[in-house]
């Protein structure tokens, strides 16, 4: 696989690694250009539910949503569909934490 220096999604990762080499968000989006890189090559990811978790941080990011908002589902919807929805939600939540674990 190839990297191109000067593309702008590069240049913005080393940015933000020579800002702090501990970033959370670096990291994430070195793995996500990493990921997608395979996939547009052709090759199958080793981790799907990592490369999910990661998506989901990398737009919570750039939509400025709450890592840790949860689903708020209306009262109008009946007790099951909560119960599957609230279930859905805390398997994402135990994803995201098994992975920076």
């Amino acid at each position: 696989l190839e990297m191109n220096p000067f593309h702008p999604l590069v240049k913005e990762l080393n940015r933000l690694y020579k800002d702090n080499e501990e970033s959370e968000e670096a990291k994430d989006l070195a793995h996500a250009l990493y990921d997608t890189a395979m996939l547009r090559s052709g090759y199958a990811l080793k981790d799907s539910v990592k490369f999910s978790t990661r998506m989901d941080k990398l737009l919570r990011m750039s939509f400025n949503i709450n890592k840790d908002a949860k689903v708020d589902i209306p009262e109008e919807f009946d007790e099951e569909v909560k119960e599957e929805a609230a279930a859905a939600a805390e398997e994402t939540a135990d994803d995201a934490a098994t992975e920076t674990s």
